[in-house]
């Protein structure tokens, strides 16, 4: 629109150029835009009904005023005052340039703000003419507005629970380096890289973040899920940017793409590394547990068996044994029954270390030198060992005191060294026993629990074989081996586990495939750090007479103790009831110089027994003999314990001896 002169927008024109003045607002009341027409003087012409909803007026109330009213209060875009002059339409009246979008606010009859993008355009009256009037359009822009910062305000909320989250939020391309379109803050202490490293890998991609090992397993996985039309689920490694491996639980899904983009994945990463700490520490208790639980129950087996059995060897030991004391030397029979007792002898022995590792034996504790026990033990084994290994001992410091049963770790010794000699036939090699006194660290153990602190080593090390890693929890279980049959019970390791445990130790395993084996049994310090010496032996006592009582309810032991006393020159009062045995007692105290008895028998035990008579007689000797008895360990606690006790089967010299020595004590009144 050119108009050419003033009075086509004149109050008193009765006409103008496009028809009449009504004709004209009809036009204008017609456009969804707000429309003014403002004269080169500032004043307004006229507006249209948009212009007046937006401005919440009547024409009356604005028609001849000018924009540049200060009632109007118009603000710019950061809410300060926009001066008069600053009205986009006093900048093309002053210029004679047009303004594009700008945004304003114009303050309602109500106080209220709307939010305004106006342009504006110079009317000339002729081509080379003055500026005639300016036309003003502008649309209302509150609502957009408003959903712009309800929009801004959304993706702050968002992006700050986001932040909080404890992992981070992620949208990345089915690609097999999970380009990152997306990533939320918390990647930042997830891995040790900002967002900007990780979107469109521009430092790094995801996918090298992932643990080597495990790429394939999380590609494999999400495929897998993918082609079944499930969101997917997995648990893996990543190597963060300062080295530390930790775990990943990622739960995904795939979202299509809009107008042909390529479908992505979203999904929600977090730090499990805690948890599957604690469900490793959770595996490694339930298989100490279980580990335990193996033990208790062969344990509870073995002393089901163990009387019985014991019984049972001792008769043939014994009978044996004293078939020997009348066979002609050299004889085949002679030959016959040493065989016998050499066949008892390790039956005993194998039953012993069952009782051993099943924590059933009973112990005799006391200080004692570590290599002392170590050096009997290497002695021993010097004249059993194959010629093509060898075996050399070295102390480390001063020789550490432990508190211990000495004959269980001559045991433990043997065994760990019998263990190395088999890793290492057929081949040739050495065994290197180390006795000393080393700090050790809580987490270093394959078996046992210890604080952390200093403690003596027995450290058994040897060039075999080695032992296979798949093997390696396992080396204590009973019966478990891996030597060919023939070679070895399977109870050497089990039975090393039970007494350094039951002495309240703990044991390390080091073994590599084809280069070798170290044991380390790590035990308590002795309070003390003195040894005892050993009791000094008395004179060797000859052949002694006395009435001695044996209560036995196994009637064979009962006949081969009443032979083996008689041929000595004793008097025997033999019988198979507790009972009657108290009975026969109580009868008459005086009358018996000496008590054996069997532990466990029906009616009366043997330290019951034991009990009953020293309440009447405190000096008469008592024996009880056993095979196996948890009620034995209770007596040490007591004011008053056996003089002696005799674990069955038990060699015929070794059960002379106890009782020639119980007779020969001098006792009051006899």
């Amino acid at each position: 629109m050119a108009p050419t002169s003033e009075s086509h927008f004149g109050h008193d024109s009765g006409e103008t150029s496009v028809g009449s003045r009504e004709d004209l607002q009809t036009v204008l009341d017609g456009i969804s835009a707000g429309v003014i027409l403002q004269h080169a003087s500032g004043k307004i012409l006229t507006w249209n009904r948009t212009a007046a909803h937006i401005f919440g007026l009547e024409a009356r109330d604005i028609v001849g005023r000018a924009t540049a009213d200060a009632e109007w209060a118009t603000i710019r875009e950061d809410g300060s005052p926009l001066p008069g002059r600053d009205h986009p339409s006093m900048v093309t009246l002053r210029t004679g340039r047009p303004c594009r979008g700008q945004v304003m606010g114009v303050r309602q009859p109500n106080g209220n703000y709307r939010w305004i993008s106006i342009d504006t355009e110079p009317i000339f009256a002729t081509e080379a003419g003055a500026i005639e009037a300016v036309a003003i359009s502008f649309t209302d822009i509150t609502e957009q507005r408003q959903v712009a910062a309800d929009l801004v305000r959304s993706r702050r909320s968002m992006a700050t629970l986001l932040g909080n989250l404890p992992g981070m939020v992620y949208r990345c391309q089915n690609d097999p380096d999970w380009t990152f379109d997306y990533v939320s803050e918390g990647c930042l202490g997830l891995t040790g890289y900002e967002p900007d490293n990780l979107v469109n890998s521009r430092t790094i991609s995801y996918a090298e973040i992932i643990h080597p090992e495990d790429r394939q397993l999380v590609w494999d996985g999400v495929q897998e899920a993918l082609a079944a039309g499930h969101e997917f689920e997995l648990e893996y490694r990543i190597i963060t940017r300062s080295g530390q491996v930790r775990w990943m639980w990622e739960r995904g899904i795939m979202v299509p793409g809009d107008l042909g983009e390529p479908d992505l994945l979203e999904g929600f990463i977090t730090d499990i590394t805690p948890r599957k700490r604690a469900e490793e520490e959770r595996v490694g208790l339930e298989l100490r547990l279980r580990q335990s639980q193996k033990i208790e129950a062969m344990g509870t087996i073995a002393g089901g068996i163990a009387h019985d059995f014991n019984n049972i060897l001792a008769s043939i030991m014994g009978y044996a044994e004293l078939a020997l004391l009348d066979a002609e030397p050299e004889s085949d029979l002679q030959s016959s029954l040493d065989a016998v007792v050499k066949a008892s002898l390790r039956a005993r022995d194998l039953v012993s270390q069952i009782l051993t590792f099943s924590r059933g034996g009973e112990h005799d504790r006391r200080p004692v030198r570590l290599d002392g026990i170590v050096d009997e033990a290497v002695g021993m084994l010097r004249s059993v060992l194959p010629s093509t290994v060898g075996i050399e001992v070295v102390v480390d410091g001063a020789p550490p005191v432990i508190d211990a049963d000495p004959s269980e770790l001559h045991q433990v010794v043997v065994n760990l060294a019998t263990n190395a000699v088999h890793a290492i036939e057929p081949n040739t090699g050495t065994i290197t026993i180390t006795v000393g006194a080393t700090e050790v660290a809580a987490h270093e153990l394959t078996a046992g629990e210890l604080a952390s602190g200093r403690y003596a080593c027995l450290e058994v090390r040897d060039n075999g074989c080695g032992i296979p890693t798949s093997s390696l929890g396992s080396i204590f279980d009973p019966y478990f081996t891996t030597q060919v049959n023939g070679k070895g019970t399977g109870l050497g390791l089990a039975v090393v586990h039970g007494i350094v445990l039951a002495h309240g130790g703990g044991l390390r395993v080091v073994s590599t495939p084809e280069v070798g084996s170290v044991f380390a049994v790590y035990l308590p310090l002795c309070a003390t750090g003195t040894a005892e010496d050993p009791p000094a032996s008395g004179e060797p006592v000859g052949d002694v007479c006395g009435h001695i009582l044996v209560v036995d309810d196994e009637e064979s032991l009962v006949v081969l103790r009443t032979r083996e006393l008689c041929r000595q020159g004793c008097e025997v009062t033999a019988v198979t009831d507790s009972l009657q045995a108290l009975a026969l007692f109580q009868a008459d105290p005086q009358a018996f110089d000496l008590v054996i008895t069997d532990m466990t028998m029906p009616g009366m035990a043997g330290d019951e027994l034991f009990r009953a008579i020293r309440s009447v007689r405190a000096d008469l000797p008592v024996v009880i003999c056993t095979g196996y008895s948890e009620r034995l360990g209770k007596l040490a606690d007591r004011e008053s314990t056996p003089d002696a006790i005799i674990h069955k089967p038990v060699r015929h010299e070794e059960f002379l001896a106890t009782v020639r020595k119980l007779l020969s004590r001098p006792r009051p009144g006899r």
